[in-house]
């Protein structure tokens, strides 16, 4: 359920992490951790109000992906995907394309090793979270023409998956500013790995 107890926590973690985030930009004065600031906060306004879903039905309509989606049906109909998540897909591209430039723009510098460390672990984070968000977004819709049977273990998974994941990304970036913290604290020298 989009508005359920669950789906609202969600949009709480995104936000939490990005204001986590934006606390070690500040803190360390790293551009880097603004620019992931920016993602999460996109990635909580983007659940809260179905921003690449109501993206990708103007795209269907606008790019009329209707006359696609019966091509590609023509030739892949075991792979079931509409005019609506082809258009998902394209809004899923293009925010990928903006979040390569950003980072490459806020990419540290030669001597920030600790940001280069977490921002690695971010985009492999990332990766896993577009493994579920959209992978198996896709696979349930694809599923759901092929065989039924397994929508709601696929839709599970999806969701689970993507639940998992923001609770994690949560957790490691207050573990990453209590770091910080307790090193400005005790006066330590800053962690490089």
């Amino acid at each position: 359920n989009e508005a359920g107890l669950s789906e609202r926590f969600q949009h709480l973690k995104w936000a939490v992490a990005a204001i986590l985030l934006v606390l070690l930009s500040i803190r360390g004065r790293a551009m880097i951790y603004a620019a992931w600031a920016l993602l999460f906060a996109y990635f909580a306004v983007d659940d809260s109000i179905r921003l690449h879903e109501r993206g990708g039905s103007w795209l269907a309509r606008v790019l009329d992906l209707r006359s696609f989606e019966e091509i590609y049906l023509e030739h892949f109909s075991y792979f079931y995907l509409g005019a609506q998540e082809f258009g998902e897909l394209i809004v899923a591209a293009g925010l990928g394309v903006i979040i390569v430039a950003v980072l490459c723009v806020a990419w540290p510098g030669p001597d920030a090793v600790r940001e280069k460390i977490v921002t690695k672990r971010l985009i492999a984070w990332l990766g896993l979270f577009a493994l579920f968000a959209v992978g198996f977004d896709m696979l349930h819709t694809m599923v759901w023409e092929i065989y039924p049977p397994a929508i709601e273990l696929i839709g599970v998974i999806e969701d689970g998956g993507e639940m998992i994941c923001a609770s994690l990304l949560v957790a490691g970036l207050a573990l990453e500013l209590a770091r910080f913290r307790a090193v400005s604290i005790f006066g330590l020298r800053r962690p490089q790995a």
